[in-house]
């Protein structure tokens, strides 16, 4: 459903003056014509009620006089207001309207100019089973509740090549702010400035309100995600792959990016080597040198459950890492699989150089038949063939999904309780079950097995009810 609000220029048109000319005329043309013939019935009547009976009830409609008046004037000022709306349309591109598609936008009538406002809020629930040689290594696994995500954001684009996002989180009590940049683009190609994303992995780049579990795999930690700096990024080969590159300075929540020498080269390259008829083989690589200058580099992990304790570690000092990650995705109608392999070399003499690793691969299938929503560069919303509730008994679309991941933080020679915390490798296996109700509206359940190597192993379960425009 489409809502349309016309905005008028302050000056008008030679022919619009003519236009409006030409409807006041017939206005007063159509009264003066209603107030003669009311006089005429008037005289005429006044000379024959001694001589005609009562007049009897009637519906038709009076052809004279007032009423007839008003009916001239309304169809005057409807034939004005659509004319008016007509020539608002055909004529002035500083027009604008407002509509709703997934989200509130507003646009003008060339395009030049759009607008649009979103969200989203994640409601989390975790609870956890039995796990007693876990918690003696990383501490208590306390069942609970949060706002995983609480979001809202506007963006859209100025003069048509200048765009712009800014993107707040307000989960947690704090305002948090995630993306705040301006931009030029182009049909072939971009550039950004400000705080974004760094163009790393698959999974990272997907957007919190597509990706298929809960929570992203364990290999995502090597990835920087959000970093001020500068991006160029585009497509090439008829659209099929996307490239982004950037410089990045390594900021905190508030946006500071004051750490001596501490920055980031990122880029990626992926796409599909294959895309037709619901069928797509994708594939992408990406790098990032994060310069150390010597300083102490963390590394915790959960067990893809934010509300968890970390539960393996690794504190190295680091004057430069070198991060690559292979990426690779298959779609066959509702059935699909993903995975990723990142490997993380450090530049540590002190420890030997280290370097860290992980991986992760699942398979989904929609019981009801949808395909996932692809791009170049990741994957989109799902919409279900039909929704729950829709008045034609529609059910909404339902996914079942198993992941496997594992992340290696072991340093070969090193004494792990002493330097490394409780744990350095830990694989997981996730079971899902999605239910898109609508579009912007998702219940997802996983249940995980979360193991940490020479220290035990643990259940969770998780459940979220999210809602995004």
């Amino acid at each position: 459903m489409h809502l349309f609000v016309r905005c008028r220029r302050s000056k008008l048109s030679i022919r619009e003056h003519h236009r409006k000319d030409q409807l006041v005329g017939r206005i007063i043309f159509n009264i003066l014509v209603a107030a003669t013939w009311t006089i005429i019935a008037g005289a005429v009547n006044a000379q024959t009620t001694e001589q005609l009976p009562p007049r009897t009830a009637t519906t038709q409609p009076f052809l004279f006089g007032s009423e007839a008046i008003n009916s001239a004037v309304e169809s005057a000022l409807r034939l004005s207001r659509t004319s008016s709306s007509r020539q608002d349309e055909e004529e002035d591109p500083n027009g604008f309207r407002v509509f709703w598609n997934n989200g509130l936008r507003m646009e003008t009538n060339d395009g030049r100019f759009q607008v649009r406002l979103g969200g989203r809020t994640m409601y989390d629930w975790t609870f956890w089973g039995d796990g007693s040689e876990v918690e003696d290594s990383v501490g208590s696994l306390l069942n609970g509740t949060e706002f995983r995500r609480a979001r809202i954001f506007v963006q859209g684009h100025l003069y048509e090549r200048v765009e712009f996002k800014a993107q707040y989180d307000f989960a947690g009590g704090e305002i948090v702010a995630k993306d705040l940049y301006l931009g030029i683009r182009h049909s072939k190609y971009g550039f950004r400035v400000g705080h974004m994303k760094e163009p790393s992995g698959l999974e990272i780049l997907t957007s919190s309100k597509y990706i298929t579990f809960v929570e992203r795999s364990l290999p995502t930690l090597f990835d920087a995600e959000r970093n001020s700096g500068f991006l160029l990024h585009g497509n090439v080969i008829d659209g099929k792959f996307n490239y982004g590159i950037g410089v990045f300075r390594e900021t905190d929540d508030s946006l500071i990016g004051d750490l001596p020498s501490r920055y980031n080269v990122t880029g990626r390259f992926a796409g599909a080597l294959l895309d037709r008829d619901g069928r797509v083989f994708h594939a992408g690589a990406s790098f990032s040198f994060q310069n150390g200058d010597g300083a102490n580099r963390s590394f915790k992990a959960q067990p893809e459950a934010h509300l968890s304790p970390r539960f393996i570690s690794s504190t190295i000092p680091t004057n430069a890492a070198i991060i690559v990650g292979l990426e690779t995705a298959v779609l066959a109608g509702p059935f699909s699989v993903q995975g990723e392999w990142k490997m993380a070399s450090f530049d540590s003499p002190e420890i030997g150089d280290p370097v860290f690793s992980g991986w992760y691969a699942y398979a989904s299938w929609f019981l009801t038949g949808e395909i996932r929503n692809y791009s170049a560069s990741g994957f989109g919303r799902t919409s279900p063939k039909r929704n729950f509730l829709d008045g034609t008994g529609g059910t909404g679309a339902f996914e079942l999904a198993a992941r496997y991941s594992t992340l290696d933080l072991s340093v070969d020679g090193v004494v792990k309780p002493a330097v490394l915390g409780p744990g350095t490798r830990l694989d997981n296996l996730t079971l899902a079950l999605n239910w898109y109700l609508n579009p912007l509206v998702v219940v997802k359940h996983n249940f995980i097995h979360a193991d940490i190597e020479d220290v035990g192993m643990t259940l969770a379960f998780l459940w979220r009810a999210q809602v995004e425009f």
